[in-house]
Parts: structure tokens; sequence; C-alpha cells
């Protein structure tokens, strides 16, 4: 009977951890999900910024001798700092695998991985071809 009653304890314990790894898998979970929410957030904000401020923007890339002015040089680096933003705030929710709302989802996001497949290919033949027009002189 011992032998039984400690397999039995054993299992209890088993289980009991395997609930609280549960519950810290969903706590993460939730927390992640916060994560993509505020990261939508900063880049609708960020669009709304970028959609203001564009035609200054666009004076600022316009302008030949920005890099001249120490101001317009300064303003430029913040707008670019903005993009560099955007795009992360953007990725970080967009491409993620284990958030349900992935571009992977979706048949955009199935056709870019398909091209960028068929490119990965484009190039290992257009290599092969290279290689055997090189060995062939």
């Amino acid at each position: 009977m011992s032998e039984i009653d400690t397999s039995i304890n054993i299992l209890r314990q088993q289980y009991t951890l395997q609930q609280q790894s549960s519950a810290a898998t969903h706590e993460q979970v939730e927390a992640f999900h916060k994560t993509v929410e505020g990261s939508q957030d900063l880049r609708n904000k960020i669009a709304n910024f970028d959609d203001f401020f564009r035609p200054l923007r666009n004076y600022f890339y316009w302008e030949p001798h920005c890099f001249d002015i120490p101001a317009c040089a300064a303003l430029r680096s913040v707008f670019d700092a903005v993009d560099v933003l955007r795009i992360r705030a953007s990725s970080s929710a967009a491409t993620h695998p284990a958030y349900p709302n992935s571009l992977s989802h979706w048949p955009i996001g199935q056709s870019a991985h398909r091209f960028r497949e068929s490119v990965k290919d484009e190039r290992k033949r257009a290599q092969a071809g290279i290689s055997k027009q090189c060995g062939s002189q």
C-alpha cells in the first residue's frame, strides 16, 4: 500500500505543478494581448501625428541642404524615428505567430510568404544558371 500511496502523492504533486504552469502561461498570454493592444494604440497615434505633419515632413525630405541646417536635420531625424516606431509597432502585432490575428492567417500574408519563397527559388535558379555559364566557358 505504501508504494501506491507514494505514487498517488507524486501524481498529485505533478498535477498541482501542471496547474501552476497553466496559470502562469495564461497570465503570459493575457500580458501579451495587452502588449499588442498597446502597440496598436501606439501605431494609431503615430499615424495621426504623421498624417498631420506630412506637409512639413515632405519639406524636410525635399530640402537638398537639410543636413547643413541643424534644426532641419534634427526634425528630419525625429520623423525618421517616427518611421522606425511605426514599423516596429505594426510588425510586433501583425507578424507575431502567437497572435491569432497574425498576417499569416490572412490571404495577403500567405501571398507575401509565397512571393518570398518564389523570389528565393528564382535566385537559386539564377545562381545555378550563372554557375553553369561560368563552368562552360
